[in-house]
């Protein structure tokens, strides 16, 4: 069972927290997931619609119409997996919704499954938390962690709220090595002040086996208050130079003396 906890809302308004909790197991060639969603905020979530997704295949639940506070709902899905390669795989979980003045929102979560005999990751990586105002670049640093090179294809999966320009990814990451990617994001509709998950979906093949890695990150949308916040000391000493440049040059015009003829 893999938990996510999203809140998409001011800190000072009401906000929806949704705790996702996903299950998944492989019964006779099909993958039997169930996702209940548990509505922690203090603001009912309304038009909640489930959707699972595995190799760009999406199944959908039917549209729910409100789930209150400290309530629960809950949805199974079932998917034929026959032809998998054996080994572990990533199931991706999307949950659309609209808040009570029936704002369109996206939260993200996801579950790994074993197909026959696990293989697990032999890489690991992380996302550095970022602060998106209008458009910023997400850091991703991957690391090998044993002798083995290995090709990896990397997929960024966002809520809708959130874009990128290029999605998909492939990396060769050398024997004990590491490496970090930029991945360019922007600002779609998110509201200030909302925290987003997103996820880097990191996979690969050896030996006629399959292994993948979910990379999970958060994003907190912020306004310009916020940015200003951040990169005041920068701002400051800036502002401060161009103040000694230009008392510098008053001093300079003002004292030079005339030039003879």
């Amino acid at each position: 069972m893999l938990p996510a906890l999203l809140m998409v809302g001011p800190a000072s308004a009401g906000h929806i927290t949704l705790q996702i909790d996903t299950t998944s197991t492989v019964r006779d060639d099909q993958l039997q997931s169930r996702v209940t969603l548990t509505n922690q905020g203090d603001e009912s979530a309304a038009n909640i619609q489930v959707h699972v997704e595995l190799q760009g295949k999406r199944d959908s639940s039917p549209i729910q119409a409100s789930l209150g506070v400290q309530r629960s709902y809950a949805r199974a899905f079932s998917r034929p997996i026959a032809g998998l390669s054996e080994g572990r795989h990533p199931l991706v979980v999307i949950i659309d919704y609209t808040d009570t003045n029936g704002y369109p929102l996206t939260a993200l979560s996801f579950a790994e499954f074993i197909v026959g005999a696990d293989n697990p990751p032999r890489i690991h990586g992380v996302i550095k938390g970022i602060e998106l105002g209008r458009e910023a670049e997400l850091e991703l640093r991957v690391k090998n962690l044993d002798s083995t090179p290995r090709a990896l294809k990397l997929r960024l999966i966002l809520p809708k709220e959130i874009s990128s320009s290029q999605a998909e990814y492939q990396i060769a990451l050398g024997a004990s090595s590491e490496h970090t990617v930029s991945l360019p994001v922007r600002n779609f509709s998110a509201l200030e002040g909302s925290r987003y998950q997103i996820l880097v979906l990191v996979e690969y093949d050896e030996q006629s086996k399959h292994s993948s890695l979910v990379v999970p990150g958060i994003v907190k949308i912020v306004g310009a208050t916020d940015l200003f916040r951040t990169y005041r000391v920068p701002l400051a000493i800036g502002v401060g130079i161009l103040i000694l440049l230009f008392v510098g040059l008053q001093f300079h015009f003002r004292f030079r003396k005339p030039s003879g003829h």
